[in-house]
């Protein structure tokens, strides 16, 4: 049974010791912050996929108030244009440093059974979305299966989300879903600054934000392409969509935001021209 290997927790992205990990999760967790009103029941999340040093507190907050669940599904995102469809890991397991996760072959199947995705063992080669989550779902879901799905910015990502609801409504277990999205990416860097580089940059950049987050907690499903090609501020437009969907079709009224920052607030001397990632935690 083949085995996808954590290959960016030693880059940087997050710790690739267990112990370190653990304490770093235990900090997220130490901080997280409490929300008031959440929807109910919780059915989803939507979490960004930056390093944990910038965004790993926010990914937490939302992913550690999803209910108990035996199957995770993962919205990730296709930041290098490979998939011209939604691909899914069909089958084996995905290590991390807090203990494998078994892939949920029954589900991935269906999946592909429904052409709504295809069976690909390399989609998440060199891609960190779903990479990212893997170590927190299994702090959080120890003994879960998982269906890693790769997303591309296509109208399949609606189809997706929705076949996806279907099955879990009638899998008869407890079926969560996260997708995976970082907001504006602000600076020379990524050749987008309609604000300058100067102290407006950042006011604009979280005003920005701002619209997506409203889509996203109105499960707008069909504004989102539009919203993101036009102000550029989502990076998984795919997995919003497919997220949006699986929520929408599983009951959710409406999502609300447990946290947002930016790479800015988190690491707020950072020398040379404004540079910046808008992060949001949402649950569904």
């Amino acid at each position: 049974m083949p085995t996808r290997r954590m290959v960016f927790g030693t880059r940087g992205w997050y710790p690739s010791q267990r112990a370190r990990c653990e304490a770093m999760i235990a900090e997220f967790d130490h901080d997280r912050p409490r929300a008031g009103k959440l929807p109910v029941p919780i059915v989803a999340a939507i979490v960004p996929h930056a390093g944990w040093a910038f965004s790993g507190r926010t990914a937490w907050a939302a992913i550690a108030a999803l209910p108990e669940a035996d199957v995770v599904v993962l919205f990730g995102n296709d930041h290098r244009g490979r998939a011209r469809r939604p691909a899914v890991t069909a089958n084996g397991s995905w290590e991390t440093p807090l203990g494998g996760l078994e892939v949920d072959a029954e589900f991935a199947r269906k999946l592909v059974d429904a052409q709504v995705a295809v069976a690909d063992e390399r989609a998440h080669e060199e891609e960190h979305s779903v990479e990212l989550q893997m170590p927190l779902v299994a702090r959080r879901f120890p003994g879960a299966r998982v269906v890693p799905l790769l997303v591309p910015h296509t109208d399949d990502a609606k189809r997706l989300g929705e076949a996806a609801a279907r099955i879990a409504g009638e899998c008869g277990r407890r079926v969560v879903a996260i997708g995976t999205t970082d907001l504006t990416h602000y600076g020379d860097n990524y050749g987008f600054t309609p604000a300058g580089d100067g102290p407006g940059a950042l006011p604009w950049m979280k005003r920005n934000d701002a619209s997506i987050i409203d889509l996203m907690r109105r499960l707008a499903v069909d504004e989102v392409y539009a919203e993101v090609e036009a102000n550029g501020n989502a990076c998984g437009a795919g997995p919003i969509v497919a997220t949006l969907a699986y929520a929408k079709a599983r009951g959710s009224a409406g999502g609300v935001a447990v946290h947002y920052t930016t790479s800015a607030d988190e690491a707020p001397d950072r020398e040379g021209p404004f540079l910046a990632v808008g992060y949001v935690g949402m649950l569904f």
